[in-house]
């Protein structure tokens, strides 16, 4: 199959879509805690850390998130597009996006495999499948 660098469209997509995806999963747990008597903090807590921290790293790493499946965008290794990142440069990219947000999109205009700064800081690209 042949692929392609992801445009911003496709990207804003997919975050769209895990963003609306985490946002529900908020809503169903607050109304299953809701049943449950005492739920802990840490357990509120643990939940808000996984859902939020680690799942688009994780799902990067492992394979690919929600909204990357369904727009059909993957992050790979930019030395070698076939090749997933690792953990490590998924956890880097991940920092760097939330610690530029938005402003992080702006250099994709500049770059010929449309990269955002956490694509340069994490070693990744983004393609379309």
């Amino acid at each position: 199959m042949k692929e392609r660098d992801a445009f911003l469209l496709e990207r804003v997509q997919a975050i769209t879509i895990d963003t609306l995806m985490i946002i529900f999963l908020m809503y169903i747990f607050s109304i299953v805690f809701e049943f449950i008597d005492h739920v802990p903090d840490s357990i509120r807590m643990w939940l808000f850390l996984i859902l939020f921290v680690f799942y688009e790293p994780v799902c990067n790493a492992f394979g690919t998130t929600l909204g990357n499946y369904i727009v059909k965008i993957r992050v790979r290794k930019f030395s070698n597009r076939q090749m997933r990142i690792n953990i490590v440069q998924s956890f880097i990219r991940y920092f760097f996006k939330m610690l530029f947000g938005w402003i992080s999109f702006i250099t994709i205009f500049r770059s010929k495999s449309n990269r955002a700064i956490h694509d340069y800081m994490g070693g990744s690209v983004m393609i379309k499948i």
